[in-house]
């Protein structure tokens, strides 16, 4: 049941998982190469990625959650793949009535569990995926295989294409929900803060100081505030607030100078430096400084 609650809600990919049908077509397994294509299938909402799966049960699983459609699970007669088939087209269409078709009686439970505001929130990551894939996937999975080194523990030129894509996409919407999708659609790294990053860049880039608030960690507020006001103080003013997960996660003197380290980086003030006041961040600063000043 994990594998299609993951699909549903708009991430097919387990970290270093496959995200085009190119990434399937390399893989040994018989097994291993038509679950792939269902995910994909069903990820990009494409249909024609089904024909290449050659499992018939599986094909048609793949075609009942690419394309939503619960007539293709009528036709499943095997278990689970059956009760798999209507969880999954029922939690990605929001179509409730269909966890009545689930034999099995905890999974059908689970199914009518999914509340309004969950599959809302399935419903609008779906939306925020297929509207990256759309504007920033555009180009074809050959050029895709050709961009990608195929190291998925590192980016790579067609994974900074999609991630620069994604921020300029979300602050053209004002949605910073869209640098969600930006996990799902490029490379994974060790990097697990890659749709924070996105959200902030987004938010600076629509010269909106509101949307800085929508940010989770105070360094990022800051920054945002910072490089929408053209004023360093800020980083200094950052607080709490509601975010204390995130200020257990770091001090917020570290905060404050991270920030502080970031404006004067992005800016290139590096009169600035000395108001870093951790010795080790300060030292970084300066020695930045003192490279770049030799670069100019």
């Amino acid at each position: 049941m994990v594998l299609l609650l993951v699909l549903s809600s708009g991430c097919v990919c387990t970290p270093g998982g496959p995200r085009t049908p190119a990434d399937c077509a390399s893989i040994s397994g018989l097994e291993e190469r038509d679950e792939c294509y269902w995910r994909v299938g069903g990820f990009m909402r494409d249909p024609s990625v089904c024909e290449n799966v050659v499992d018939d049960v599986v094909r048609r699983l793949c075609y009942a959650v690419s394309k939503l459609d619960a007539s293709e699970c009528d036709r499943i007669e095997t278990q689970p793949q059956s009760d798999w088939c209507y969880f999954g087209v029922a939690s990605g269409s929001g179509n409730k009535t269909l966890c009545g078709r689930i034999r099995d009686a905890k999974d059908r439970e689970d199914c009518g569990r999914l509340d309004d505001t969950q599959r809302s929130k399935t419903l609008a990551e779906q939306r925020n995926v297929e509207l990256v894939r759309k504007n920033c996937l555009n180009y074809s999975a050959g050029e895709l295989s050709r961009l990608r080194n195929h190291s998925f523990g590192e980016w790579n030129e067609a994974d900074m294409l999609v991630y620069n894509c994604t921020i300029n996409l979300a602050a053209s919407e004002g949605n910073l929900e869209i640098c969600n999708a930006v996990v799902n659609l490029t490379s994974p790294t060790s990097n697990t803060n890659v749709a924070d990053e996105c959200a902030m860049l987004a938010a600076v880039r629509t010269g909106n100081i509101s949307f800085c608030g929508k940010l989770w960690m105070p360094k990022d507020i800051g920054f945002c505030k910072a490089m929408i006001n053209r004023d360093w103080s800020e980083c200094r003013r950052i607080e709490c607030g509601e975010s204390l997960i995130a200020c257990n996660v770091m001090p917020m003197t570290y905060q404050k100078d991270l920030c502080t380290q970031r404006y004067i980086v992005e800016t290139g003030e590096r009169g600035l430096c000395p108001e870093v006041k951790n010795e080790p961040f300060r030292g970084q600063c300066m020695k930045w400084a003192a490279e770049n000043a030799k670069t100019k």
